[in-house]
């Protein structure tokens, strides 16, 4: 198998859905920072490709929004020790999941993420949106709604802390400058703009 292809069914075996952009922005960063259109042309061919053997699917999700790309069940994914997503992500759920992915690029793209792992309950009424390790465990909320809820959340995590002494961070991204909050200044929580911290831009290839 060619190793482009390799790379592509590695990637989705981490994150389980991703676009054609941010697959560009993964597997070729450089070269996508200096010629955008070309990376994400080649690309398109591999990825068709490997629908065509029926390793790959991608599902629309309407006007003006990227596919997400997703492994599918076939013995060669299976022999890679690869797995499927369980399900397609909900329309409603697109934006969050996508932002999430966004998180993961970023995190590949600076060498230093160890493992990566989603939705996974950590202790009562705890389940992350995703799990980096780095230098340490980080726990990352993609929040794209209310302040509230990063208040909420954040009670739960200060009383995880005092139950397991666990070291640990957690990063709440926000959408809208209108969400960010003054936590406590220490090395265990803190709130950044998505945006800024992926360097998104929210426009197609």
């Amino acid at each position: 198998m060619h190793d482009n292809y390799k790379r592509i069914l590695f990637s989705l075996d981490l994150e389980k859905h991703l676009t054609t952009r941010q697959l560009a922005r993964l597997l070729f960063p450089e070269e996508y920072q200096t010629n955008q259109r070309r990376v994400y042309d080649r690309l398109v061919k591999n990825l068709q490709s490997l629908k065509k053997e029926n390793l790959l699917k991608s599902k629309d999700y309407g006007l003006g929004k990227e596919n997400l790309w997703s492994l599918k069940p076939h013995p060669i994914v299976k022999e890679m020790g690869f797995s499927p997503p369980r399900s397609d992500i909900h329309t409603f759920k697109y934006e969050h999941e996508k932002a999430c992915a966004d998180v993961f690029v970023t995190l590949i793209n600076t060498g230093n993420l160890v493992s990566w792992e989603a939705h996974k309950k950590i202790g009562r009424g705890i389940i992350p949106d995703r799990i980096a390790e780095l230098d340490t465990t980080v726990y990352i909320e993609v929040e794209m709604g209310s302040q509230n809820k990063i208040e909420q959340k954040l009670s739960a995590y200060q009383s995880y802390y005092h139950q397991t002494r666990a070291d640990f961070r957690v990063l709440f991204l926000v959408k809208h400058q209108r969400q960010m909050v003054q936590l406590d200044s220490t090395r265990h929580y803190s709130v950044e703009l998505l945006d800024s911290y992926t360097g998104s831009d929210t426009s197609s290839a």
